[in-house]
């Protein structure tokens, strides 16, 4: 089961999304990410959060959870766990990143490391970024996308040990330290390539 959530930070160029929402057997809009879903068409089979960022009233017939505005888990936390429980075997999050909330950007990605760690295949897709965790033992591949940039950053762990396949900087095994940046725009040069962690934890970005 793929769901899809959609938060309230910006999207971006609503075409390039497009694709992203084709084969979504579920969608749940993170309170305002109703007013990105409208704006892109969707009806979501069901809304969730404290409600203090919809513009407008939720129209008629249209599923939704109220939560207090006091409460541990954030907007998008709470429909990622709803998903879970319905049994999402893939959660694919947009409005998660950009606007001028930076800690809502880092609360989503500490969203993906839970997914990891818990097998969930995830991304965090802005219309020109993905974004995922990859954890130890675990490899992405890549099809297609030569010309693109690949950061790859320790993400809760000191340092991640890589191994890359197929980008122009050539990794086997290096380590990248959560201090010392140099995992960053590395450029995809084969229509199939692979990024390994053999030890650690990592943040992807894919830019395009």
């Amino acid at each position: 089961m793929r769901v899809l959530i959609i938060g309230a930070a910006p999207i971006g160029k609503k075409e390039k999304l497009s694709k992203i929402i084709k084969d979504i057997d579920y969608v749940i809009c993170a309170d305002g990410g109703f007013n990105n879903a409208k704006s892109l068409g969707i009806r979501p089979d069901l809304v969730m959060g404290d409600m203090d960022s919809i513009k407008g009233a939720l129209p008629k017939k249209i599923n939704f959870i109220k939560f207090p505005v006091e409460k541990d888990d954030t907007d998008m936390m709470l429909c990622v766990k709803k998903a879970l429980e319905m049994g999402a075997e893939e959660i694919i999050i947009i409005g998660g990143t950009g606007g001028d909330r930076i800690d809502h950007t880092i609360a989503n990605i500490c969203i993906l490391k839970f997914l990891d760690e818990i097998n969930i295949s995830h991304r965090l897709i802005s219309d020109t970024q993905e974004l995922l965790i990859l954890g130890e033992g675990k490899s992405l591949k890549i099809k297609n996308l030569e010309g693109h940039t690949i950061s790859v950053f320790p993400f809760g762990s000191d340092l991640c040990k890589v191994w890359y396949d197929g980008l122009y900087y050539k990794m086997s095994g290096d380590n990248i330290y959560i201090n010392s940046p140099v995992g960053i725009s590395n450029r995809v040069i084969s229509r199939n390539s692979i990024v390994k962690i053999l030890k650690g934890s990592a943040l992807l970005i894919i830019s395009k």
